[in-house]
């Protein structure tokens, strides 16, 4: 990080050469002012070849210390990692494992930088899930999510106490985490490992989900998607419908809506595979869009069921699939299938089933094709006994639903009982078509349980 004037590296590795350089975990090392010699700025690096355009000089002491050097480094007092650091107004907060300290600026150039502890039991855990506010910054740790306002830390994840600690911590996982600031939607996104997805058994090494924080209404929520950073994007000229690839009957965003002018903050996301797309903009009838998330496909076998093959997927069993542009392929391109629970699913193969739960077989492959990812979602109401604090049990004999009226597709609505959240009282299939009325938008559907329960 750049800190008044000069560069400071924290958990550094230093030696002769890289190779045989030794990593220093607690260490703050930073170089001589930039403009130490006045008109010509120092060149802070060391070797060749050096950043193109830049007119500097360099003596090969920028970093060593006095007295031959006008570098310097300071240690912190204790034995743990530095992971993340970012600044709120002009203090450096430091993250470590299981601290939180600052860097601060003392004005002495003979010793310029002092550590200062802030907390000796939180710290951080993920590198790129530091967040920056404008009086606090937000980081995932190993007990709880933190905000920091440089003084103090506390925890604003309370509503969902339990979550961090189901983020999985194998294959790196806990490095995998990333965090960034939507200043239009007013959310922090972090991307994770959820290990309740693993239905293979194959440990999963890439992020599968998001949990969304609504800091305006301090509202959790987690979102199954398939990123591994994200990243942020503004075009240099306005949406106009001469430049729009989408048809009018399919854009949900209004045209006066600031997304469509240059410049706006977009929010983007990208794959394991190298595929970056908007995060913020989806189509309301979840149909591909130039949005979805694409992974390539690699190979399909003519075998029963047919192997796909695709790199680092990450799909589990019963993950929706969009499949285009495969080529020799008849019968299978833009149809939707499952992943199939039925066959072996490893990190860079795995089976197909169709709508009726039949294996998919294809044959005549010949090269490419494109997978989107179709969202599901999965929502949980509140317990709808008003008398539930009195021990008395109540009767629902229907609930109303009001649905979007689509070309295919159906929910399920499943109710609980009692403390049982695992085996529904009672199970109904609903239709995401208007039966009365295909050509309405929305439409209204009762769905009768007729249970009793607390």
């Amino acid at each position: 990080v750049a800190y008044e004037g000069r560069l400071v590296c924290l958990n550094s590795i230093e030696g002769t050469t890289f190779a045989n350089g030794a990593r220093f975990a607690q260490r703050a090392r930073w170089s001589q002012v930039a403009d130490r010699i006045p008109g010509l700025a120092t060149n802070i690096f060391y070797t060749t070849p050096f950043p193109a355009g830049i007119t500097t000089i360099n003596s090969g002491f920028e970093w060593v210390e006095p007295p031959f050097g006008i570098g310097g480094h300071k240690d912190a007092p204790i034995q743990e990692e530095i992971i993340s650091a970012e600044f709120i107004k002009d203090t450096l907060v430091v993250f470590f494992e299981r601290s939180t300290w600052r860097l601060t600026y003392t004005g002495n150039e003979s010793d310029p930088f002092i550590w200062e502890r802030i907390n000796t039991e939180v710290g951080s855990e993920s590198t790129f899930s530091t967040v920056p506010f404008d009086k606090e910054i937000l980081t995932v740790g190993a007990n709880g999510i933190w905000g920091c306002d440089s003084v103090n830390i506390t925890r604003i994840d309370d509503k969902i106490p339990d979550e961090v600690f189901d983020f999985h911590n194998g294959n790196q996982g806990i490095k995998r985490v990333q965090g960034i600031r939507d200043y239009y939607n007013r959310f922090v996104y972090w991307t994770f490992v959820d290990p309740s997805y693993d239905l293979n058994g194959t440990d999963p090494t890439f992020p599968n989900s998001i949990l969304a924080y609504n800091y305006l209404d301090e509202a959790w929520s987690i979102f199954r998607s398939y990123y591994t950073c994200f990243g942020y994007f503004q075009r240099s000229n306005d949406q106009t419908w001469g430049t729009s690839i989408n048809a009018w009957s399919t854009y949900d965003i209004p045209w006066n809506s600031p997304s469509t002018q240059s410049g706006f903050p977009f929010v983007v996301a990208g794959n394991q595979q190298g595929f970056v797309v908007e995060y913020q903009e989806v189509d309301a009838d979840d149909q591909p869009s130039i949005n979805s998330l694409n992974y390539v496909v690699q190979g399909v076998t003519a075998a029963n069921p047919s192997v796909i093959t695709s790199p680092n997927h990450n799909f589990d069993s019963n993950t929706f699939l969009l499949f285009e542009n495969t080529g020799g392929v008849a019968g299978f391109n833009n149809l939707v299938f499952r992943v199939s629970p039925l066959g072996t699913i490893t990190q860079n193969t795995f089976t197909l089933i169709n709508s009726a739960g039949v294996p998919v077989s294809v044959a005549g492959y010949t090269f490419g094709g494109l997978i989107r990812v179709i969202d599901n979602f999965d929502a949980t109401t509140k317990k709808f006994n008003p008398f539930l604090e009195l021990g008395q049990k109540v009767r629902i004999a229907y609930a109303d639903l009001f649905l979007e009226n689509v070309l295919q597709g159906n929910i399920t609505a499943e109710l609980y009982g009692d403390e049982d959240d695992v085996v529904p009282l009672a199970t109904q299939t609903i239709s995401l078509q208007d039966p009365n009325n295909a050509a309405t938008s929305k439409f209204w559907t009762r769905v009768y349980f007729n249970v009793v329960a607390q």
